[in-house]
């Protein structure tokens, strides 16, 4: 990663026993800086492109780490000091991709009622928070450690270039008060996200006074044969008319979740009474 910590090792191996004498290699990198460096005025920089890596006599290794702040390829580059030593491997090629180090998950809206819906969104991030687009996809898993609901990927969404960002939505099962998500990664910790799910008291109290207006527009309609229990059951019948629209069984969900649509739909519920039985059982293709 390169967030000036993160290393590549770039190792020298005596091919055979161990150096009979100390070998020097002159190593250049391209991009970042070399560990240790050679120079005490690069090290206090923090650019050291050059660095020499020494085998000391009567040993068979040794390493120098290349770390970099910013992202690329570093070509790595070999000159021994000696015309006796022969460097059998090519240069090398060390990608440095983004300082990704954390999940980021944030929901829109946090707070939710049982009708409604919440988004998503995931993000990678480095220590800081700053947002960076992965080098490859990261698969990211999403899982209900409290609570009840449903995810719309089910399980994992994927964040991939050029995108920076992935998103799902939430859907409210029967429960009401905190669901605690766990959003995991591969090599980053996982991190949680919590979500509060209230009742949807005023739907529920515009719904039932539409209901209630329906069944008194019908009762004063046909008083001669009417009850008077026809209004409160205009106040049942128009919220199951209403949590029909809402569960898209007559149309979209999001077109009908406002005060607005609760309290006309409730009355056309209310006035219609008992016959929207009749009409659910005929969207289940139950006929009576």
């Amino acid at each position: 990663m390169a967030n000036g910590s993160d290393a590549a090792t770039i190792s020298a191996l005596v091919d055979g026993d161990v150096a009979h004498q100390d070998i020097a290699i002159q190593i250049h990198s391209t991009l970042g800086f070399l560990e240790p460096c050679d120079s005490q005025q690069h090290a206090l920089s923090g650019v050291c492109p050059d660095t020499v890596l020494v085998i000391p006599k009567g040993a068979s290794s040794s390493f120098v780490e290349l770390q970099s702040n910013y992202m690329g390829d570093a070509r790595i580059s070999y000159v021994p000091t000696r015309k006796d030593i022969i460097i059998e491997d090519a240069p090398a090629v060390i990608q440095f991709g983004p300082p990704i180090t954390r999940i980021a998950v944030t929901a829109s809206p946090p707070r939710i009622s049982l009708v409604d819906n919440s988004n998503i969104l995931v993000q990678l991030t480095d220590d800081k928070g700053k947002i960076y687009v992965p080098a490859r996809a990261r698969r990211v898993t999403l899982s209900i450690q409290q609570g009840e609901g449903r995810l719309d990927s089910r399980s994992a969404i994927v964040i991939a270039p050029p995108n920076a960002n992935a998103v799902t939505s939430f859907t409210p099962g029967f429960w009401l008060g905190a669901v605690d998500l766990e959003v995991t990664a591969d090599e980053l910790s996982s991190t949680h996200l919590r979500l509060y799910v209230t009742p949807p008291i005023w739907l529920l109290l515009i719904s039932i006074a539409g209901g209630l207006a329906g069944g008194m527009i019908a009762y004063q309609q046909n008083r001669q044969d009417a009850s008077i229990w026809r209004i409160p059951i205009g106040a049942l019948t128009g919220f199951i008319f209403y949590w029909a629209f809402i569960f898209g069984l007559f149309s979209s969900k999001s077109a009908v979740i406002n005060p607005m649509s609760d309290f006309a739909l409730s009355v056309i519920g209310g006035w219609v009474g008992t016959n929207v039985f009749t009409l659910l059982l005929k969207q289940f293709g139950i006929s009576t």
